[in-house]
Formats: structure tokens, sequence, C-alpha cells
């Protein structure tokens, strides 16, 4: 366990550096350096053209490192910075290093062409939510020289690393905003930049009048404002962000509702989200001083673009030899056969110990490919070393030089050294990428982690292996050009059954097109002369052949077969019974259009497993169809990522999962595809939601070719795997930036030439890979509603102050479901919305024009289209309002706040009713306060009597043998004091009351014998045990003797109340003896001081009603209560206390089961929590015992 919890802690300290996208390079922040970033140019970008590019980035860097330091307050610069050259360029060997695992496509700075839509601004794309990473900066070879790129690219980099956004007007809808003042501003930030919008002609632009004309922002010449970056950094005088201290000159500007950061960012200033970043939280990265931010550049050239991949299979004792085992070595083979030539493979098993199976061996043709399938392993046993596993693997890669893949399956956790905690640092050190393959439940739960910190993917599959023939094709693609056009897999019952498909093949792929049909658990030799059909969209026929049942057929007599039946056969047709596949390579390039296939199933005989605990594999047949890029056009490009790779419920930044695809062609956004992510659960059933790209819910920005979607579907801790199917008709809008949407320049003065684009039918299967869900508990509702972004007010005439207010409805769980109801506020300060939301006038059903059906409390279903008319509450006049909503649901968590809107209020005037209601209100208390007055001084000097009526007297006679019930409630107190004031006659309290009584501690006295006590107190003390086990208390201490106190108790109709007798401790002051009567045929008593008794008697002798005291039962403890500052009240309207001394009714009485437990809010918010966590240890610990017995079961060993 000592090892196990230290690769753990190892892991943990590098993901610090990780939040969002993993989907490239990665970048770690050390001791304020930024290290291993990486820059790439594009192979298009021509050297001949730019001879001074590499020049000019070691500039920008260089500036921009200083400028990063100045504008994170002396908190990080760039220190390390590899630079990629293209293959295209020519080499120079004294200057450039061999590149490793660099790659155009894991940059995190891109170097590329100019865009149609763009020219020459860069851009970020960006996937999800406020702070959380973006994939990739792109420039140009024209930004990088301009004078400013240092500060350009710190104004991107922000966007990439931080997840933070623009806070200029990025649209014409955002251009203005309105001001303290109720006129227009510009949209920026911060207001004391001097700067003004116009247009092309010099003229202002006004609100209204944006629409037809081009706009940009224009400065005066006396800006001195220093923020902020992330506005417009080349303006000389700009060294910082926008931070939230109102008395800073850097203050963010929340008045200017359009901008992206005050839209993305919920109102948070640009600093706020980069300080809770992973880079700076928790003190990471302090203030430091660095002498010199000058960064150390590496250039590394592109040599060989050759693959080199060690495959690393786990063979321990829990392999299945009759199910996983076969399954493994079937796709194994498969993805052996993919590899092309010059590729460089090698094959590695383990359980306690590593073995090569097959050296590192560049492949050379089918020989070669053999050579490694037949040496996969045939048997299984033994224990679980993962490090020793990634040890061989390196081992195997280095002398080939930094770099390489590893792609590691296993179904097992580590328990034999040497553990991977063992061998990261070499990992990190030769640079290696790792891709993990987990199968079933047991796997080790750091592979994700494994895979994420090196760039690769992971992925997870359950014991039956349904999914692992698209992993493989998902790991081929890594990279590559191979593009996945479908994927799937359909059960199989009935020999001989045929199932039908169909695939689309776009104009921008075609090449290499490999049709491949693997059949799990089925005998080859039972199937057809032609088990797989194959139709071209023009009618071409593959496959119309016989088949002899002696394995693979060569290619001589594949062609000589397709010469014999003419036009009914084409291309090569392969099946491979030792594979259990049959394969069709389309030759050339493919034609664009539908194909369709028909596939026979062979003799369905079902994998057997030889280990209890190890479910059987049902015959089935899984299709993977892949091609490459044809040369005509740039390919439509699918990719994707998920927002968390581990899900660890006790982080609240870790609750909500979303998955995110980018379609595009070249940078272009692909719109209105039909996109749906299949998400397998752990336990291997499949659930699939639909992704959208319309700025709601989990997407940020409407058409701008990313869709996203919330998984809200969690049910149990394990992992979960994620593929994604894009299909349909894409449009391709070359006036649209995938990742960025439609922009305009707003400081250049131009706006891009409109482009037509154009629509395509594609296919394309994005393998996301798999996450991990940790202490999740079911009992409990994680998921408020989704943040609502898209509320507006509809601008037609309702009224004066009349609103029409409309928004998508959000789920209940995120996008799920439906809201319980709508909390809509109105303030005319927009900090009141932001930082105080509840204390903001809400808008109430009566203010609603429909009452009978007010959207507030009947939300629609999540995706509905909502719509409140209703009027401005009172209290606004003449000023302009803002508004805002939160959905809550059934359990009232309460989402995010939504964008805000505005409404200026028209004057308006409190009618003759409302004036009346307040003067009469006035005048009612002002009575009421000099009613009081007299009063006091009256009874003061005893002019003032109580009358007898007001007083029940009884006769004396002992209570005796009375049964509780439930007017009573269960613990009855009956006890009265203070010797100084007249007592109220007893009255019935509310059922299920319980009495409470808080005194607090005085320096003067001390009772020094211990007392029995509820539990143990702080500040407040209670006397009172209810019939549960004796605790001692610490010594109690005395109230002065003016003190005042009372409270009220229940009666029963007809009870009499007789002597007393004196205190059951010893003290001088007030004392109180108090008992309860918890069950049937239980009895009350109150004691007072035999001191006091006189005392009371002499005063009002008609109104002393106190019960005698009778033989001692079981369910009879005595407590001691000091008086202090709190008194009691059971609420009840009947009671008439006496004039001077009226009981208070509002904070006393609290229901208790057996013990009185008087705690604090936050001694109780603590307990909740301890409570939360011992509920949490113990289901970890129940998984964990049931974990292990499966285990004992499952392992042969």
């Amino acid at each position: 366990m000592g090892r196990r919890s230290g690769s753990l802690w190892i892991l943990l300290v590098v993901a610090t550096f990780l939040k969002g996208c993993q989907c490239g390079n990665q970048v770690t922040l050390t001791d304020n350096g930024y290290s291993t970033v990486l820059v790439a140019i594009s192979e298009k970008v021509p050297e001949s053209d730019n001879p001074d590019l590499v020049q000019n980035i070691i500039t920008a860097f260089t500036e921009g490192s200083a400028y990063l330091y100045g504008a994170t307050k002396n908190r990080a610069y760039f220190k390390n910075v590899t630079v990629l050259i293209p293959y295209t360029w020519v080499d120079k060997p004294d200057i450039y290093e061999d590149a490793t695992f660099e790659t155009f496509e894991k940059a995190n700075i891109r170097v590329d062409l100019p865009t149609a839509h763009r020219g020459d601004r860069a851009f970020t794309r960006t996937y999800g939510k406020c702070g959380m990473i973006g994939a990739f900066v792109h420039v140009t070879p024209t930004s990088l020289g301009q004078d400013t790129a240092g500060r350009s690219l710190v104004h991107h980099w922000a966007h990439y690393r931080w997840g933070v956004f623009d806070e200029f007007a990025t649209r014409k809808t955002n251009l203005f905003y309105e001001n303290n003042a109720g006129s227009r501003s510009p949209t920026l930030c911060t207001t004391g930049i001097q700067a003004k919008l116009v247009d092309e002609s010099g003229q202002d632009c006004n609100p209204g009048n944006e629409g037809p004309i081009v706009c940009h922002y224009q400065f005066e010449s006396d800006t001195s404002a220093q923020a902020s970056v992330m506005f417009y950094p080349e303006l000389p005088t700009v060294t910082s962000f926008c931070d939230s201290d109102p008395s800073s000159p850097n203050y963010h500007n929340f008045h200017a509702l359009g901008s992206d950061q005050n839209q993305f960012c919920n109102f948070r200033s640009t600093w706020d989200v980069i300080s809770a970043s992973d880079d700076f939280s928790g003190n990471n990265n302090p203030q430091r001083t660095i002498s010199d931010t000058t960064p150390n550049i590496k250039l590394v050239y592109y040599r060989t673009r050759a693959e080199r991949v060690s495959l690393v299979l786990d063979v321990s004792g829990s392999i299945d030899i009759g199910t996983l085992l076969p399954r493994l070595n079937q796709e194994a083979s498969k993805y052996i056969n993919s590899f092309a030539e010059g590729s460089k493979l090698g094959l590695i098993t383990f359980n306690a110990r590593a073995e090569v199976r097959h050296a590192l061996t560049e492949i050379a043709g089918d020989a070669d490919r053999q050579s490694l399938t037949d040496a996969l392993p045939s048997f299984t046993y033994g224990a679980t070393s993962i490090g020793a596993a990634i040890q061989e693997g390196l081992t195997m890669l280095k002398p080939t030089g930094l770099g390489g893949t590893i792609v590691l399956m296993t179904d097992g956790q580590e328990n034999t050294a040497p553990m991977i905690q063992d061998v990261w640092p070499q990992v990190l050190e030769q640079k290696v990428t790792l891709v993990t393959i987990a199968i079933g439940e047991y796997a080790d739960s750091s592979l994700e982690d494994l895979a994420s910190q090196t760039g690769g993917l992971s992925f997870y599959d359950t014991e039956d292996a349904a999914h692992l023939s698209e992993i493989f094709s998902a790991i081929s693609a890594q990279d590559s050009d191979i593009i996945q056009l479908t994927a799937g897999s359909v059960d199989v019952t009935t020999e001989g059954e045929t199932h039908e498909g169909t695939v689309r093949i776009d104009s921008s792929c075609g090449n290499n097109t490999v049709f491949q049909f693997t059949y799990v658990c089925q005998d080859m030799s039972s199937l057809p002369a032609s088990p797989v059909v194959l139709y071209a969209p023009d009618g071409t026929a593959y496959g119309v052949k016989e088949f002899d049942g002696h394995g693979r057929y060569s290619e001589e007599e594949e062609d000589h077969r397709s010469e014999e039946h003419g036009r009914g056969s084409a291309g090569g047709y392969v099946i491979d019974t030792t594979a259990g596949t049959v394969q069709i390579t389309i030759p050339g390039t493919a034609q664009e259009g539908l194909w369709r296939y028909t596939v026979t199933a062979g003799t369905p005989a079902p994998c057997v497993a030889l280990t209890i605990g190890i479910p059987d594999i049902n015959p089935a047949i899984q299709t993977s169809i892949t091609t490459t890029p044809s040369s005509e056009l740039p390919v439509i490009e699918c990719t994707g990522t998920l927002a968390h790779n581990v899900m660890n419920f006790r982080e609240e930044g870790q609750r909500m999962q979303s998955f995110y695809v980018v379609v595009q062609q070249d940078y272009v956004c692909g719109l209105s595809a039909h996109v749906q992510v299949y998400i397998t659960e752990p336990t291997g059933r499949e659930v699939n939601l639909t992704m959208h790209d319309n700025g709601l819910g989990a997407d940020m920005l409407a058409n701008d070719g990313v869709y996203s979607a919330y998984f809200s579907g969690i049910g149990q801790n394990g992992r979960y795997n994620v593929r994604v199917q894009v299909s349909g008709r894409v449009y391709i809008d070359a006036n649209c930036l995938a990742g960025v949407g439609e922009t305009w320049d707003p400081f250049g003065g131009t706006t891009s030439t409109s482009t037509d684009g154009y629509n395509v039918e594609v296919d394309r299967i994005v393998s996301i890979g798999s996450f991990q869900v940790t202490h999740f508990m079911p009992v409990h509702d994680y998921f408020p509603p989704a943040r609502v972004t898209d509320v507006q007010i509809d601008s037609s005439d309702m009224g004066q102050d009349t609103v029409v207010l409309q928004w998508t409805a959000p789920g209940g769980d995120l996008d799920d479901g439906q809201a319980d109801h709508y909390h809509i506020a109105v303030s005319n300060n927009i900090t009141t919305l932001l930082q105080d939301f509840d204390s903001a006038v809400s808008v109430q059903v009566h203010d609603c024009a429909d009452r009978a059906d007010c959207v507030l409390n009947n939300p629609s279903g999540s995706g509905s289209h909502e719509q409140l008319v209703f009027v401005i509450p009172d209290g606004f006049s003449d000023e302009t309002v803002y508004i805002g909503l939160r959905g809550v649901d059934d359990e009232g968590n309460m989402g995010e706040l939504s964008n805000i809107v505005t409404y200026s209020v028209g004057i308006r005037t409190k009618g003759g009713p409302a004036i009346v209601i307040t003067v009469v209100t006035v005048f009612a208390v002002l009575v009421i306060l000099v009613t009081c007055m007299v009063g006091a001084v009256l009874w003061k000097k005893g002019k003032l009597k109580r009358p007898a009526s007001a007083v029940s007297t009884r006769s004396t006679q002992p209570v005796l043998n009375r049964a509780t019930d439930v007017e009573r409630g269960d613990h009855v107190i009956r006890a009265t004091f203070n010797p100084s004031a007249p007592l109220p006659p007893i009255s019935a309290s509310k059922p299920d009351r319980s009495v409470l009584f808080r005194a607090k501690k005085e320096p003067d006295e001390h009772i020094v014998q211990p007392k029995p006590a509820s539990q143990e107190r702080g500040e407040d003390v209670v006397r009172a045990n209810f019939n549960t086990r004796q605790v001692l208390l610490p010594p109690i201490q005395s109230a002065p003797k003016d003190t005042t106190a009372m409270f009220l108790v229940p009666k029963v109709t007809g009870e009499d109340l007789g002597q007393t007798q004196g205190a059951s401790q010893e003290r001088e002051e007030t004392t109180v003896t108090a008992t309860s009567a918890t069950q049937e045929e239980a009895m009350a008593t109150t004691q007072v001081t035999e001191t006091h008794i006189p005392l009371l008697e002499e005063q009002h002798p008609e109104e002393l009603d106190m019960p005698s005291q009778h033989a001692p039962g079981t369910d009879r403890d005595e407590g001691t209560v000091q008086t202090g500052e709190n008194q009691m009240s059971d609420h009840n309207p009947s009671v008439h206390p006496p004039p001077l001394h009226p009981p208070p009714y509002e904070e006393l009485f609290q229901e208790q089961e057996e013990e009185i437990d008087i705690v604090t809010d936050e001694e109780k918010k603590r307990l909740q929590e301890e409570e939360m966590r011992r509920l949490q240890e113990e289901e970890e610990e129940r998984q964990r015992k049931e974990e292990e017995k499966r285990k004992k079961k499952k392992r042969k060993e």
C-alpha cells in the first residue's frame, strides 16, 4: 500500500498543471517558468518566403516572456521553448536537433498560413467553459514579424492556458453597453481607456446604426490606462490584466454586459480567473524575482516520420485464456497488420515481470507482420507489475532516440515491484507517449493519468471486449492521417443471419479505404464463400466470389478471381481465418457517396470463460471502416476532448463532465452536423446523448463548429469510455473559424470578404477516450440546473414597465430533465446581482401577467423556449435595472447566475392606496411604542396590576401518573424560575416541541461537582439531560442576581400543580431543576429554589402555579439551566405574558430526540462534513471488500 499511494501522489502532483483539454503537448509551470512549450511550423509554410521566421519566433518569445512576467505580477515567464522545423524545409544538422515526440498536431502554438476569413490576425481555439485550457494558438509568419508580436503572444497565451476571453467587442451586437450615467459607452476594460467607436470615414458609430457599417476603436492620444491585456495589449501603456479590486486602476468593467469575458466567465475579472487556475491557486508559483526572463529555445527537425511503437500486453493470471486472451490476440494481430512499411514495432508481455516477445522491428512487408503476429501470447499466469512493463518498453525504444509510443493494455492493478512511481522519471526524461487500454473494472486507477500526462489517449472496455476493435482503430489513427469513418458491433444469435449497413465517403477523403469486419467467437470455416458483399455508389460489387476456407488469399489469387467474375468483383478481398476478419481494400480513391454492405454470420459459438467470475463473450460482428485524405481538398476533420480525465466528486470543480467535438475543414467551421456521443458505463451498458452547437448548456458559442454536451448520467464509480459519431449534411461555412465563430476586426477597421460555403455528407467516428469517476454517492444530487446564457428582453411594447423575458430552459440536472422553479431578481445595482443575488428584489407570481400558469413555478423541459411577462416590482422609478435568473431543482440546488439584461424603468408615482397604507402603518407603530412606554412606567410605579382573570389558579394537588400525549410532545420540561418577575400561566405547546435553554457562563461562581449533561459545551451551556447516558460536564458558572428569564411549558387541562421542593443543586442564585417525560405514563414536575418561593408568593400569590414533587421514576433526569440573555417560547399565540417582561418568540426552541445538542452553525457544518466523510469511507470500504471478494474468485495466480 505504501508504494501504491506513493505512485498516485506523484501522478497527482503532475496533474495539478493540467486542466481541461488533454489533446496536445503538455506544458508544465515549475518555479515560475513554463517548460516544454511547443511551437510548430506548418509544412505548408514555404521556407523561401519566410527567411526571418525562426528569428521572429525567438524575438516574440523573448519579448513576450518579459511582458508575461510583469502581467502576472512576477509569477510566470517562458523558460523553455521548442520550435519544430517541418521536413519540407532544408535540414541544418549543425543547428537543428532531432525531433522526437514533437508533431504539428500536438503543438501549443501553430505557425501556419493566413486564413481566408481572418487573414494574419492570430486566434486561439477554445473548446469549453471559462478557465478551461484551449486547443492551440494560431499565428502566421506575418503576425510574428510585427513589433507587438510578443504582447499579442501573451494575450493569446492567456486565452489558451487560462481560459479567459476578450474584453473588447467581438460582435456587432455587443459594441456598446449602458454605463452608470445611463448613456452608452464602447465595450472595453478598463473604463480608464479613452476610446470611441468610429466608422471607416472616421464618423462616430452610435448605438442603433452599427449594423450596416463597419466600426472600429479609435484611441485618444492621452490614454494612460494600464489594463487590460485582454482588451488591447498593443497599447504601450497596457501592462496588466483587469482585476476585482475596486481601488485599483485596473478594476474590471463588469458593466460591459456584452464582453466575452463577462458573458462566458460570469463577470469575473480576468485576473480572478487566472489566479484560480492550477498554475497559481493554492499559492502555486508565488511571486519570485527573476533577473533574466529570456527563454531557452531549442530548434528540432523531423528527420524521420516513421512510427516507433512498443506493444505491451498483460498476461497475468486474471486474463482468461478462454475469452479475453483470444480477443486480445485477435485485435492485436489486426493492429500489427495496420502498420505501414517503414514503421517500427515490438512486442512485450508482462505479469510479475516483463518479457520481450519480439524485438523492435522495421516493417518491410507481410513477413515481418506475420512474425510479430506469431509472437502473440498463448498462456497467462502470475501477478502484475505495470512498472516492469513500462520499463521494458522504455528500454526497447531508447536506442532509437527520445520519443516513441508505448501501447499498454492491462486488466489488473499493479501488485509487484517495480511500481509505476519507480519508472515514472524515466518516462518523463525519455519523452515517450503512453496510450493505455483498461480492460474491466479492476484495471489500475492510474492509467488515465499516465496517458494524459504524456499526451496520449486512454481507453476503457468491459471484460467482454466489446469495443476493442474500434479502440485499436482509434490508436492507429492517433498522430496519423487515418480517418475513422464508422465503427460498430452487432450480436449474432443465428447461423447465417445477415446484417446491413451504410457509410458515406465525402470528397475530402477516399484514399486507402479499408472495410474490415471482425468475427468474434464464430467458426470462420462455416462462413459462406462471400461472407461480406460491398456495393459502391455506382453499383460495383466487391466480394461476389467463392471461398475455399483455406485462409488468406494471395494478391495473385485475388486478381485471378476478379478477372473471372468480371464486373462482379473488384479490389483486394482478404479473409484471414487466423485474425477472424474479412477485409476489403478499395484501390485508388474510393467513390464519393453512399456505400452499402451486407455481412453474413457464421456459426455462433460463445467464447466460454475458463475462470470463475469471468463472463463469456457472445458472438458478434464488429465493423471498422477507415480511409485517408484525398489530394484534392483539405480533409474534413473531427477532433474531440473531454473536460475531466478523472471526476473526483469530493472536488466540486470536477463534478461536471462535458464533451467537445470540433468539426472543421482547414480551420473553417462545419455547421449543422448530427453529432451523437456514446458513453460505455462500467457495467457495459451504452447510453447516448446529442451534442449541440447552439450556445446553450455546455456549448459556449453558437455556430462556431464546436459541438458540446454535459454528462449528468453518472450512476456509479468506475470507468466510462466515450466515442462520438458525426454524420449527416454538414455546411462548411467559409466565413466562420472553428472554435472562434464569426468575428470581425474591431481595431483594424476592416472586415473580410464574404465567401460562399457548401454542403457535404459526412461520416466520422471520434474516439475521445475514457475517464474515471471516484467518490460518487448515488444518494446525493450533485448537479444543479445549467447556467442560462441566452436571456433576452423582447422589444415588443407590452405597456409601461411590463417586461417580456425570454430564454431557453435548463434541466434539473444541468441540461437534463427540467428545473423545479426559477429565481428571477431585479436590481438597480449590478453588483447586487453578482455578489448578493438573494438580497435583490425577486419577481413573484403576483408580478406575472399570467398568474395561473406563471413560468416561475412551472418550468418547461430542457431546451424548451421560456417566456415570462411580468411587471417590474415596486420600488424602481426612472432608472435602469438589471435582471438575471437562476434555475433551481427539486433539491434546492441553484444554477449559476444567467447572463444579465437591462431594462429602463419609466417614471412611476405611488397611488393613493399605497400612501394611505404607509401612513396608517407608521401611525400604528407610533401608538404601540407610546403605549408600551406608558405601561412600563406605570408598572414600575406599581400602579398597573395584572387582573386575576389573566391567570388560571388551581388547587395544589399533585400531578400523578399522567400519560403523555401528542399535544405535549415526546419531551417536556417543566421549569419556572426568576424570583423578581411574575409568571404566566402554563399553556399547551405544539406537537413534538422540546424545550431548549441556553445560558452564558460568568466568571464569578464555579460549581465544582460535575453534573449530568447532554454533551460538551462551548460558550453556551445547557444543563438538561433527557434519559440518556450520563456525561460529565465541566463546572457551570452562575449569572448575576438580577438576571431575568422565563419560558413557557405545556399543560393539560385540569392538571394541578402542587408544592415544590428545594433546588436539586446547591446554589444561592437562580436554580432550575428540569425533568422530562418521554414514555407512556411518564410524569413531569418543576422545582424552584425554596428560598425564592416566599418572594413569588408575596409579590404575586394568585399567579404562582407550581407542581408538587412526585416519586422519582426511571424516565426522569434532572439538570440545571443557568439563566442568561436567551429566553424561550413555544410560539403559541394563546399565551399572554406579563407586559413588562414579554418572552421572546423566535430563537430558542429546537427539536431534539434524545439529547439537547446546542451547537453553532459552524459546528453543525463540521459535524455534517464529518458524517459525510464517514459515509463515504464506509461506502468505499464496502466497495473495497466486495472488490477483494470478486478478485479472489476471479484471479488465477
